[in-house]
């Protein structure tokens, strides 16, 4: 089926939707069922490294997917916000069996966060890779320092379960602790009860934890982005209403008080950092996008008409801005940002999804939420302004094959 809207032009959603289930079934299985056999996919979200699932089958491949950003968080502990972001859609992940490891990961992932890069109202923009000249040194340990530190029950206890009793996972001489498996599984494993398994392997987190902070920290960077706030802002809005933690609401609305109030220009308008009291240079696309659905995502959360308002605001300013009039869709930079050779547009997600597909789904909730014809004219739009792409390549905007399937909901 098409899509059908009054001003643009139709591209086949459902053979978009067909070929997302394709490369899902590709790369990540569904347990006893395939992606090609769901009547519509319930949510993606960056492809195969976040999904939500709304249906009574469980996911496989969650912790081997999954594995490989927890795994490079702890290497590089560069805690960039739009890792944090994709870490979120593990929340709605359907735990037939009660597992309840994805919503312990993102504790620790929400509560790394505030005690590393949140300001009293911000967050900084990352914390280095290296200390002392090398790579992740703070963060990796040799087997015979984790040895030294523990007492030979408290190895035996933790060594095979974070993979020390294997070859060394990092630069082929260090460890960084990653667990081969969920903790509710290897408790099954041992036949004991996990939260027996987590009571004797937490303090030995915590003592490790301690040798970890005599070491020489990475540097910070302390300048604050828009974009990324907006990331962060999302996650824990996202974080505190599903996991039901008003603490991460709370951070959330400082961060988004602080940006709506600070970073701004004379005009009104959105600024891209701040740093050493001084907000600076015209905003980007992302910075708008990300800060918009941080703010929607605390609308969602609180259903404080506040946060809708100054999402409309932010939108009303990106639209007169950054939309193309000729061609559909979004600039990167604004209408009066220095002059360039060209104004590009990019529909693509990598590690952050593009502004772009973020802003079309910003419309889309605006539309929900206000009835404003407008915005879901413009959010057809701007599917329709990357129709080539995701009629031939899909997997290339994950967040715009979420468009296309929310928008044939709309339709039916």
């Amino acid at each position: 089926g098409a899509l059908k809207g009054k001003t643009y032009n139709p591209i086949r959603g459902g053979k978009v939707i067909d070929y997302a289930r394709a490369i899902l079934d590709k790369f990540i299985p569904l347990k006893n069922q395939s992606w090609k056999n769901l009547k519509k996919i319930p949510y993606i979200e960056k492809g195969e490294l976040s999904i939500k699932l709304k249906n009574p089958e469980q996911f496989v491949g969650f912790r081997k997917q999954k594995g490989k950003i927890f795994s490079l968080l702890f290497v590089n502990n560069n805690l960039h916000l739009d890792i944090l972001f994709d870490q979120k859609g593990n929340l709605e992940v359907n735990n037939p069996d009660g597992n309840q490891d994805p919503l312990k990961i993102h504790d620790i992932f929400l509560e790394s966060a505030i005690s590393t890069i949140c300001d009293h109202q911000d967050s900084f923009a990352a914390l280095d890779a290296d200390s002392e000249g090398e790579e992740g040194k703070v963060y990796r340990g040799s087997r015979e320092e984790i040895k030294a530190e523990l007492t030979d029950q408290q190895y035996r206890d933790f060594a095979d379960i974070y993979g020390i009793t294997d070859d060394p996972n990092f630069e082929e001489h260090f460890y960084t602790l990653l667990l081969k498996s969920s903790v509710s599984q290897i408790a099954k494993e041992r036949a004991v009860e996990r939260a027996v398994l987590e009571a004797k392997l937490q303090p030995i987190r915590e003592q490790l934890l301690g040798l970890r902070a005599k070491r020489v920290r990475p540097l910070l960077d302390t300048k604050i982005l828009a974009s990324w706030n907006g990331l962060m802002i999302r996650g824990f809005a996202d974080a505190g209403r599903l996991l039901e933690n008003k603490q991460y609401i709370e951070i959330a609305a400082k961060a988004a008080d602080f940006v709506v109030g600070q970073m701004k220009d004379e005009k009104g308008h959105l600024l891209h950092s701040y740093n050493k009291g001084q907000a600076r240079f015209n905003a980007y696309l992302a910075d708008y996008a990300y800060m918009i659905e941080g703010l929607l995502a605390l609308h969602r959360a609180t259903a404080n008409k506040k946060w809708l308002e100054h999402a409309e605001t932010l939108m009303t300013q990106q639209l007169e801005r950054f939309w193309d009039r000729a061609g559909g869709g979004f600039f990167f930079t604004a209408s009066d940002h220095e002059r360039l050779i060209a104004r590009a547009k990019n529909p693509v997600d990598s590690v952050r999804p593009s502004g772009n597909s973020v802003s079309g789904q910003n419309l889309l909730y605006l539309y929900k939420v206000t009835k404003d014809e407008n915005y879901l004219d413009y959010a057809r739009k701007t599917l329709d302004s990357v129709s080539g792409i995701m009629s031939s390549s899909p997997s290339a905007s994950p967040r715009m094959v979420i468009l296309v399937n929310e928008l044939i909901k709309l339709d039916e």
